[in-house]
């Protein structure tokens, strides 16, 4: 029996809201989508280049507008390809070029987060990204990568 392997990249301030959803208070509606505007259209590009396995790329889409020195995003950029490799090299096998949308959070009117599947031969990648609102302009704040999905199951239908 194999022992899951735990690949984990933070950038920036790790932000611990105590839950993985974040509530809204039931007067407030949902934001749209043209409401949010620079993260969701940051997110699709991002995923596309996800989706290429060109991951300096989809760095570079995220950190256009960013909160975070560049000397940091330099070194995870090289932290994140030395990582990959290895951990691609193991039992979860190369990426398959495809990767979903399967959560869009927020937590008031400033911080958003979406997480996202990236598919492996025989496994899966969880990708959280976070973007930071500050004075009226969005601003990419930091990421994780994991293997471990277990928090974000859900139940099934039945």
């Amino acid at each position: 029996m194999t022992k899951p392997i735990v690949f984990l990249l933070g950038v920036g301030t790790a932000l611990l809201f105590g839950s993985l959803t974040a509530h809204e208070p039931a007067s407030r509606p949902a934001k749209t989508a043209a409401e949010t505007g620079l993260p969701d259209q940051v997110i699709r590009e991002a995923m596309e280049q996800l989706k290429t396995g060109n991951v300096a790329t989809m760095l570079e889409v995220l950190t256009r507008k960013s909160v975070l020195p560049g000397e940091d995003l330099s070194r995870t950029v090289e932290v994140l390809k030395s990582g990959r490799t290895l951990f691609f090299n193991r039992e979860s096998g190369k990426p398959i070029g495809e990767c979903e949308l399967i959560r869009k959070e927020r937590v008031g009117d400033s911080l958003m987060r979406f997480v996202i599947l990236e598919k492996l031969e025989r496994a899966v990648m969880i990708w959280t990204i976070r973007f930071y609102r500050l004075k009226g302009e969005w601003y990419f704040q930091g990421f994780d990568a994991s293997d471990k999905a277990d928090v974000f199951f859900q139940p099934a239908a039945r």
